[in-house]
């Protein structure tokens, strides 16, 4: 779809003064950028523009709480930290119109699986029911959508051959499944490519060229199933751009630090916005991983290589689901790392730590109320209990008395 400048006023980066115009017209000219359209915000993600942070919620299964997931959804949208991106992580068949509520209560943009609640345990993949899933969330609101093209059966024998756990992917792992079944010589979203290209451009919307074979973990990190796949990944991204549909990709899950630039090197070819799962930097800081997250999100997106940054949570390798109080400590965790990398790129994000650190000098005091999460503070006076009489901000003021 054109651009015109009365669209582009309307990208949420430009209305808040982040970005200049020009900027986001010379990335959607040239691929790097892609606006995804939100109930009434429109986002730009990509080179340029501020970092975005994605959260994702969901119902698992039969015992999960839809009004658990919906209290979720209620403090993710009211918040004033709210993350620029939900995606619905349904799973579970009887709730597979979950996604219909974030869309109703989200201003921002709205992502899906839309394999994850077609799949049958008996049955796998559907071509009929899938595009229909697809067309339905496209029609109701949906703006983007991860789409596994790349769970090819020749790279799954080479992940098997050389990772403990070849596919840590599940939305990869129903394609891959699917297709081992039925013996289909090619998964399903390649056969139903030119479909797919057709409903993403009807509807101006965007889709996610998902990874199947991203390192489970830091060891894997550009063997040869990674390798390969980032290869297709970049040919798919490069056809659906030629067809006119707006694309992202996603990337590495586990990756170690002194490999991120060479991984980084690799995926710029693929010139469109790039959202990393992750990364995480080690494997070993289990029920920590909503840091080890925001550590790789904050240095991957510094160096260029990201334009989001997911949440995760504590509970990414524990186990179990996680509640309102992990995904919002998750959600603020990701909004810091993406923060941090914001406020050294764009001047007007700076605002914020410039009243942060007036308000200290004002009230002769560390402790202030505010900042990213509107924190609050109980007893709003000069020094604190921490310091007591020793406050280097009381023994050495700005302005001391004679």
């Amino acid at each position: 779809m054109e651009k015109t400048d009365k669209t582009l006023r309307l990208v949420d980066d430009v209305i808040c003064g982040y970005v200049d115009q020009s900027v986001v017209t010379k990335g959607l000219d040239n691929g790097s950028i892609t606006l995804l359209n939100g109930g009434s915000r429109t986002i730009a993600v990509g080179p340029g523009t501020p970092i975005k942070v994605n959260t994702n919620i969901g119902i698992s299964n039969k015992s999960s709480s839809y009004v658990a997931e919906m209290e979720k959804l209620e403090t993710l949208t009211t918040v004033s930290f709210r993350p620029d991106m939900i995606m619905d992580h349904t799973i579970y068949a009887d709730c597979k119109d979950f996604w219909r509520e974030i869309v109703r209560t989200f201003d921002g943009a709205v992502g899906t699986l839309p394999h994850y609640t077609t799949y049958d345990k008996k049955y796998g993949l559907d071509e009929v029911k899938l595009l229909e899933r697809i067309h339905e969330m496209l029609e109701s609101g949906v703006s983007f959508m991860t789409l596994h093209f790349t769970a090819d059966i020749d790279i799954y024998e080479i992940a098997r051959g050389i990772r403990a756990i070849p596919v840590t992917s599940r939305g990869g792992g129903l394609v891959v499944r699917d297709t081992l079944n039925k013996g289909r010589k090619e998964n399903i979203f390649r056969s139903l490519l030119p479909e797919i290209i057709a409903a993403f451009k009807k509807h101006d919307a965007a889709i996610s060229v998902g990874t199947t074979y991203r390192p489970p973990d830091i060891f894997s990190a550009l063997d040869a199933a990674h390798v390969e796949e980032t290869k297709r990944q970049i040919e798919i991204i490069n056809g659906l751009k030629n067809s006119g549909v707006k694309v992202l990709m996603e990337g590495v899950g586990h990756i170690p630090i002194y490999k991120l630039d060479q991984y980084i090197a690799f995926v710029r070819e693929a010139n469109c916005p790039f959202m990393p799962l992750g990364p995480m930097i080690t494997d070993s800081a289990i029920g920590f991983d909503h840091i080890t997250n925001a550590i790789g999100g904050a240095i991957m997106a510094d160096k260029g290589g990201a334009h989001i940054i997911n949440t995760v949570t504590r509970e990414e390798h524990t186990g179990g689901v996680p509640d309102k109080l992990s995904v919002i400590e998750g959600l603020k965790s990701a909004r810091v790392a993406a923060h941090s990398v914001n406020v050294s790129k764009f001047v007007k994000v700076r605002l914020l730590d410039e009243l942060t650190i007036k308000k200290r000098g004002e009230q002769i005091s560390c402790v202030v109320a505010g900042g990213l999460f509107d924190s609050t503070v109980d007893n709003p006076r000069k020094g604190c209990d921490r310091c007591s009489f020793e406050c280097p901000i009381l023994l050495a003021p700005k302005s001391p008395l004679c």
